[in-house]
């Protein structure tokens, strides 16, 4: 079922409120949400919950998702330029031709993940970081850069 704008303005306020360690604040849950073409522009997500989660063709750039769990979540054409996903759950995430451009894969769990197509141009990795089992990050048409 396809979100409403108020509704994830909501989740998003809530989140903002559990970050700042407010008592009304609560941890985003996304967990199978409809949000196809969504901008998430510079959103502050780290720590919420994106299990299944449709983000085809969504605009993430310059989104904290660091330590969220993203498994089995649907980003294919997304664009998460700039992003941080240290530390993120993203095991069997479909992530065919995404923009990973530049993002922050230090610690991040890519295990079974669709990286077909997918541009991983400046991003960075670390020794922590899980790829999927046929995946080189060495490639050249790839160019993560591991930073450790």
């Amino acid at each position: 079922m396809r979100m409403t704008e108020n509704e994830l303005a909501e989740i998003l306020k809530l989140h903002e409120a559990y970050l700042a360690d407010c008592e009304t604040g609560k941890i985003a849950d996304l967990t199978d949400a409809n949000l196809f073409g969504v901008s998430l522009l510079g959103a502050n997500l780290p720590h919420a919950i994106l299990k299944g989660t449709i983000l085809k063709r969504s605009l993430l750039m310059m989104a904290n998702l660091e330590n969220a769990d993203l498994e089995n979540v649907n980003a294919k054409r997304a664009i998460l330029e700039n992003v941080c996903l240290k530390g993120a759950n993203l095991k069997h995430a479909k992530l065919k031709g995404v923009n990973l451009c530049k993002s922050n894969l230090c610690g991040a769990n890519l295990e079974d993940a669709d990286l077909e197509d997918a541009d991983l141009t400046g991003a960075v990795y670390d020794s922590s970081t899980i790829w999927p089992e046929s995946f080189n990050p060495r490639k050249p048409q790839r160019k993560p850069r591991r930073i450790s």
